[in-house]
């Protein structure tokens, strides 16, 4: 089971994710124990969305376990709940809309053009065998796109498998300014262009 790294994107991921079950046990109140139980999956990192629109969900008694979920979902609670609708399925709707929400607020206008462009963030992201590389995740309506610094890596990541640092826009203009000034030294020690 992959860690839920502590940043903000990831408070704001897991309060999307409690809005949207929240949402969901409105509007179908008969569900709201397998709701709470998707939800309880998708905070724990259960669930990665694949780039073709599935989604790969962890049992919760048995991490050896994988459902795969698309539409419907192969788990033995799939055949009971309420047009298939089991916590596995329940996880990987929870999940998406959540990813879709903070990809509504993710957006911020081009300094050139003032339209809309997706919110790049220096990221970590950590493969299924473990092994964790550095690189830019975008964020896309269909989920994180992460390339690697080396080259290796373009996939779509989980939000549960990146680790999101500083806003790339916000630092090239941060660097930008240093340059401009001549330098961080000359910002700290007031030598240089920026006297």
């Amino acid at each position: 089971m992959q860690t839920i790294p502590e940043t903000t994107t990831t408070v704001n991921f897991d309060a999307a994710l409690r809005l949207g079950a929240a949402q969901a046990t409105c509007r179908y109140a008969g569900e709201a124990a397998r709701i709470d139980r998707g939800l309880v999956l998708a905070l724990n990192g259960h669930v990665t969305l694949q780039p073709d629109g599935t989604a790969l969900v962890t049992s919760a008694k048995d991490t050896e376990i994988v459902y795969t979920v698309n539409g419907h979902g192969d788990c033995p609670d799939a055949a009971r709940a309420p047009e298939g609708r089991c916590k596995h399925r329940w996880a990987k709707c929870l999940t998406k809309r959540a990813i879709s929400r903070l990809a509504a607020l993710a957006v911020q206008p081009s300094r050139t053009t003032g339209a809309p462009q997706p919110v790049r963030w220096y990221a970590s992201y950590t493969r299924p065998d473990g092994e964790t590389v550095q690189g830019i995740a975008t964020h896309t309506p269909r989920g994180y796109l992460f390339a690697a610094d080396d080259g290796s890596e373009y996939c779509y990541a989980s939000a549960h498998a990146l680790a999101l640092g500083g806003n790339v826009a916000i630092a090239q203009a941060k660097r930008a300014e240093e340059e401009a000034a001549g330098g961080l030294v000359a910002i700290v020690t007031g030598y240089g262009k920026a006297r």
